[in-house]
């Protein structure tokens, strides 16, 4: 059991995977069945072994050192430097800084994640919500944040619902219950319904008189929302 750095070398042109490890043989050994499996994180290493084979490259140390990280680290990246390693996809021993993501990989990382549940059945404690609560409040965003959003936003139509969506929201207003003992009736149901059929639709807060601060909040963000505009009509 070595600690150290290692190279990987492709005996057609030279070419090379740097890398390190408190056990040079088993990391080898790793090497090996990835680059079997067609599973290796180096795609550049891969396609060069599946291309020339196995018994085009060789796997040999470059040296040993101590096993704790920072010296193998600080060794790797003097080999990456100096060897330049062209099958390695980072510049940087142990870091993803500096590399990009083909199409490919970000959509296989997309569809990995889809319908993916992170912490499932997880709740937090109360006192984790008091404190997450307390952090927020009184928090104010900044213009450059507010601006992104407004900008966002910009083109977005809220016009009336589709046949589809409305048949949903009649479905799920049939029997709703909004308060205990209050049942809608079949007139108000009716009613509802003829204004989501209609498009017509009410805002809950029309009419109603906005405190000063938040017509300041609004007055501001349309003037960064009318500069955005003019920024890109110029």
């Amino acid at each position: 059991m070595h600690a150290g750095v290692y190279a990987i070398t492709n005996r057609f042109d030279g070419k090379c995977y740097i890398g390190s490890s408190v056990n040079i043989d088993a990391r080898f050994k790793q090497h090996q069945a990835l680059l079997r499996k067609g599973t290796h994180h180096s795609a550049k290493l891969q396609r060069a072994w599946d291309k020339h084979g196995a018994d085009a490259f060789e796997f040999a140390p470059l040296l040993y050192c101590a096993p704790e990280k920072q010296p193998r680290l600080c060794y790797e990246q003097r080999a990456i430097d100096v060897l330049k390693p062209l099958y390695n996809i980072c510049p940087l021993a142990r870091s993803r800084q500096g590399s990009v993501a083909t199409e490919e990989t970000k959509l296989k990382i997309s569809a990995s994640l889809i319908g993916n549940k992170r912490c499932l059945g997880f709740s937090h404690t109360a006192e984790t919500k008091a404190k997450a609560s307390a952090t927020r409040m009184g928090r104010k965003q900044s213009p450059e944040w507010n601006a992104n959003i407004s900008k966002g936003r910009m083109g977005i139509s809220y016009g009336p619902h589709s046949p589809e969506h409305t048949a949903k929201i009649v479905k799920s207003l049939l029997g709703n219950t909004r308060s205990a003992g209050n049942k809608q009736s079949a007139e108000t149901i009716a009613k509802r319904v003829a204004k989501l059929k209609g498009g017509t639709f009410k805002h809950p807060f029309k009419g109603k008189k906005k405190r000063p601060e938040v017509v300041a909040r609004m007055r501001a963000a349309q003037q960064l929302r009318r500069a955005a505009e003019r920024a890109q009509r110029k």
